[in-house]
């Protein structure tokens, strides 16, 4: 709706051409092109009268990219799969390398070695 509403005020284009723009550009985003191809094939169907409105078109088609579910996605948006990601990482503990290190667990020097063969009588920091 944002694409054609644009389109219709800054660039006075006729309902059936901006139809024939909104489904090809529908169909593009929806089989995961990227937003540089489909500004390229929207370029090619319309004329784009100066660099701004090509700014504000690309600026629409990645809102649009990352709004719209997505086939390849299972009918998800780029925009729900990375909030989800987000809150996934959000629930992972961060892991606290300070206070005791197990007898058994690797050797903070990096040697590769078991902490008791390694450091451990060395060492009294890692303690």
């Amino acid at each position: 709706e944002k694409l054609k509403k644009y389109m219709k005020e800054n660039l006075n284009l006729k309902e059936e051409k901006s139809n024939e723009v909104m489904y090809s550009t529908s169909c593009l985003i929806k089989n995961a092109f990227s937003v540089d191809y489909i500004f390229e094939d929207i370029k090619g169907r319309i004329y784009l009268k100066n660099e701004e409105v090509e700014r504000d078109i690309k600026d629409i088609i990645t809102e649009i990219n990352n709004n719209i579910e997505k086939w390849c996605l299972r009918g998800h948006s780029i925009k729900e799969i990375k909030s989800k990601e987000d809150k996934i990482y959000e629930k992972v503990e961060k892991v606290n390398h300070k206070g005791k290190i197990g007898r058994n667990y690797p050797c903070p020097c990096g040697s590769g070695k078991k902490y008791k063969k390694c450091c451990l009588n060395k060492n009294k920091e890692y303690h």
